[in-house]
């Protein structure tokens, strides 16, 4: 009772206290440097300060606990309100720049603020993904890889731009010639299910082997299967495994279970 009176006292009666507000600024501050390193010497003076506080107190005996842990939490919000407040503020700086950037035609920076769009979409502002489609359209433009992946994929999904299967596979292909294994999958994919392109077995494999040959763990989940079904390539049991072993080594979660459960 007396640390939750104390608590709320503590909190309360600190705002006004210019040490509070020294160590508010200093996470502030610091937190557009080296913003673990500043809060947290924030937070180390503020239970300094909180102790000193408490025990020079002349709140009593009774309330010395109480308050004295009050302080301390006190002056902790105080520090984290003030790294929070230069995150903010650096964030802030951060999306600035980079939309200036994306504006004045980098690539990269076009991709991003696309996939910044693509969040508030995911936060249930609709606008965001339609937004997302025209900074990734002007960063595909431009030849940029990961941005042409997205795209095909918006528009073979139909989310943010209507859906087009040809569409889709031209940006997928421009991807995959420039070696994006993303680009590489999903175009191996879209020979196997024949969507905006004629059904070829043979491209399929390719394809996906080439997505396979650069690291893609999905591509190398799906060609175990192939070579264990015999499907596009000869059967092969040993390539299988093979192929299933360097998909799980990269962590990819089907691959680890289809081992798990060969043994």
């Amino acid at each position: 009772m007396y640390a939750l009176a104390g608590l709320l006292g503590g909190i309360v009666g600190t705002m006004p206290d210019p040490l509070l507000w020294v160590v508010f600024f200093i996470g502030w501050a610091l937190k557009k440097k080296r913003a673990f390193d500043v809060a947290f010497a924030g937070i180390l003076w503020g239970i300094l300060t909180g102790f000193v506080s408490a025990m020079i107190s002349a709140e009593g005996i009774r309330f010395m606990n109480g308050f004295w842990f009050s302080r301390i939490i006190a002056s902790c919000i105080w520090a984290f309100l003030g790294y929070w407040a230069g995150r903010r503020l650096k964030n802030k700086k951060a999306k600035a720049a980079s939309v200036k950037a994306a504006e004045q035609g980098d690539a990269a920076a076009q991709w991003r603020l696309g996939m910044s769009y693509l969040e508030l979409e995911g936060e249930g502002l609709p606008q965001g993904m339609h937004k997302a489609a025209e900074w990734f359209q002007k960063s595909a433009a431009q030849g940029y890889a990961d941005a042409q992946v997205i795209l095909g994929g918006m528009y073979l999904s139909g989310h943010g731009v209507p859906q087009d299967y040809h569409k889709a596979v031209e940006y997928f292909q421009r991807a995959a010639d420039q070696g994006n294994t993303e680009g590489q999958y999903g175009l191996g994919l879209l020979y196997h299910n024949g969507r905006g392109v004629t059904k070829d077995d043979n491209k399929a494999a390719e394809w996906i082997q080439k997505a396979a040959d650069h690291g893609h763990a999905q591509a190398q989940f799906e060609l175990g299967g192939m070579y264990a079904c015999g499907r596009y390539v000869s059967q092969s049991f040993s390539k299988s495994l093979e192929w299933y072993k360097k998909s799980a080594e990269q962590g990819y979660e089907p691959a680890k279970e289809f081992l798990k459960n060969l043994k």
